[in-house]
């Protein structure tokens, strides 16, 4: 059993569909990871791949990031969820600079497309996680006992400071809402003791491994040192296997993961346990 808890949401569904262009300030990333050719990975390829790396379900989460994109996103995540209702989940995005209107549009995606979650990226909007123009939408995911992820660590765009990605935004914002379920998307890197302190303050913060080659986790010098040692002890049960598909492959991720040195029920934890613990929270 794997559960991925991170995986972008395929807007073609097949290869004879017409590519999707990247952003316009994604230039380092498609230098670094080939970014355009990925997210243009098609539906049916992503099955393929879930089928092949023996992945169960997947929660497909909508990033928003740019232009009327969020509400095209949200309605493509219902649409897959619909189609597939055992294998996916989704998370809805919104743009918080339209005030109520934001609000009403993730209550539509939860109540109208069968969304179960809200994604966040504070920085592609310039805006920390602690501005006030996110609170209506915190407040709205406790009402709807939903959680939100939030990016958190290094972003590659050379138009965004990373200083809007710093995990210790997520401290205030837990403090401030204290039954919301917040996932640290990318667990903070390279910040992370402060992830690491962050989530042993508050049991409802949670981090996962989207984007992140796990085999660094336990290799010496990488920044990952107090992480591997805390999700193998006191954390082990907010910790979520994640890719980022398809930035990350599937089936290097679960490999370099089992071969890490991690108690074999951490790893069960991680792989889908504490994935599916979450998810029946909010089903």
């Amino acid at each position: 059993m794997i559960v991925d808890f991170r995986v972008r949401v395929p807007l073609r569904d097949t290869e004879d569909d017409p590519m999707v262009p990247a952003p316009p300030f994604m230039g380092r990333y498609n230098k670094l990871l080939n970014y355009e050719e990925r997210v243009n990975k098609p539906l049916d390829k992503l099955i393929e791949e879930m089928d092949e790396a023996r992945i169960n379900r997947a929660v497909l989460q909508a990033e928003y990031e740019y232009g009327d994109y969020a509400k095209i996103l949200n309605r493509r995540a219902g649409e897959i969820v619909a189609r597939y209702p055992n294998r996916f989940v989704g998370f809805a995005t919104v743009d918080p600079r339209e005030g109520m209107e934001a609000v009403r549009e993730l209550e539509t995606a939860v109540k109208d497309f069968g969304l179960r979650g809200l994604n966040l990226q504070p920085c592609f909007l310039r805006m920390e996680p602690t501005h006030r123009l996110f609170y209506p939408l915190y407040a709205k995911c406790v009402e709807l006992g939903i959680p939100v992820t939030l990016h958190t660590g290094v972003n590659y765009s050379e138009v965004h400071p990373m200083k809007y990605d710093h995990p210790l935004h997520i401290d205030e914002v837990a403090c401030d809402f204290p039954e919301l379920n917040i996932i640290a998307c990318h667990t903070g890197w390279p910040w992370i003791s402060d992830i690491v302190a962050v989530a042993r303050k508050h049991p409802k913060v949670y981090m996962d491994l989207g984007g992140i080659s796990p085999k660094y986790i336990a290799k010496q010098g990488s920044g990952w040192e107090v992480f591997f040692h805390f999700a193998n002890s006191l954390l082990q049960e907010q910790v979520l296997f994640a890719t980022d598909w398809p930035v990350f492959p599937f089936q290097r991720a679960i490999e370099e993961l089992k071969g890490l040195a991690f108690k074999e029920e951490v790893k069960e934890k991680i792989l889908f346990r504490n994935a599916e613990k979450l998810l029946e929270e909010i089903s």
